[in-house]
């Protein structure tokens, strides 16, 4: 991945809608991989992906896989605006914020690997990895201030979509509301204690 490369992350609903509203803070949590030493965030390579449409066809294949898994599980359907995941869009993080993020933590390392998924080449995770012993309270602070670091550098309109296979709702996904982040380059991000 080069330095001026785009990582994307997919605004997904209702995943990261907290008491009725979007909520960023939940957007870039990372998810789990083994307890209290290895923690993920799936993003797309905006390079790989080409264009805001790739970007957007990569959206809709996350929800679609969601939503399969969930017909496997369940043997049903998901219920639309209830249990199925619905795209409604994503929001870029530069690649050169997790060099930048990296020096500010003290008890895990930040980094971004290729993990090609459910045929996505594209697909990559921003990691993070227990580097120090440290109490649970340590750890936990160290995860919430890697999330709200790259937060500061997390941009976007967002360029809403609506899915092919979500149309018929499109006015209730399109009245969602998504918040508009300023780009914000690294000097200002610091300035703000980011």
């Amino acid at each position: 991945m080069q330095r001026d490369d785009v990582l994307c992350r997919a605004a997904l609903f209702p995943r990261f809608i907290k008491d009725g509203v979007f909520d960023i803070e939940t957007l870039m949590r990372f998810s789990t991989v083994e307890e209290d030493s290895h923690y993920a965030m799936s993003v797309g390579s905006k390079f790989l992906l080409r264009t805001s449409d790739g970007v957007h066809n990569y959206g809709c294949a996350a929800a679609q896989i969601a939503n399969d898994n969930f017909r496997e599980k369940n043997g049903r359907d998901p219920e639309p605006l209830n249990e199925a995941v619905h795209y409604l869009g994503f929001y870029e993080l530069p690649f050169h914020s997790i060099k930048d993020v990296r020096g500010r933590l003290t008890n895990h390392h930040l980094s971004v690997r290729w993990v090609p998924e459910h045929g996505q080449d594209a697909h990559f995770q921003v990691e993070l990895w227990k580097t120090v012993p440290a109490g649970a309270r340590q750890l936990r602070r160290d995860r919430v201030a890697a999330r709200g670091f790259l937060s500061a550098y997390l941009t976007g309109f967002p360029e809403r979509h609506v899915c092919n296979s979500d149309r018929s709702i499109a006015s209730i996904l399109n009245a969602l509301e998504l918040p508009t982040l300023p780009k914000i380059e690294a000097s200002a991000a610091e300035a703000r204690g980011a």
